[in-house]
């Protein structure tokens, strides 16, 4: 996995991370977009066969890094009480 990062400021962040869907891209976005930090999370994929997903942040406050560390930090652990939660079934 390759990230190539376009922006990165205080309140800007875009990058690309090679080889990836969008699958992922969706569930980061959708974790961001609640945050009231946040003022606009989305991503785009320039073309399917050549590019990953262009994720792309603006916050307000906060850097954007920290708030996709916290999303990413977010979503794992959702993801690891589904697990728990289907292996008790």
């Amino acid at each position: 996995m390759e990230i190539k990062i376009f922006e990165d400021n205080k309140n800007e962040l875009e990058f690309e991370v090679v080889d990836w869907d969008s699958t992922i891209a969706e569930i980061i976005i959708d974790k961001l977009n609640t945050y009231k930090e946040v003022e606009f999370a989305a991503y785009k994929i320039e073309h399917p066969l050549i590019n990953g997903p262009k994720i792309y942040i603006k916050s307000k406050l906060k850097e954007p890094k920290a708030l996709l560390l916290k999303a990413t930090k977010e979503i794992s652990s959702e993801i690891e009480n589904f697990s728990k939660l289907l292996s008790k079934k």
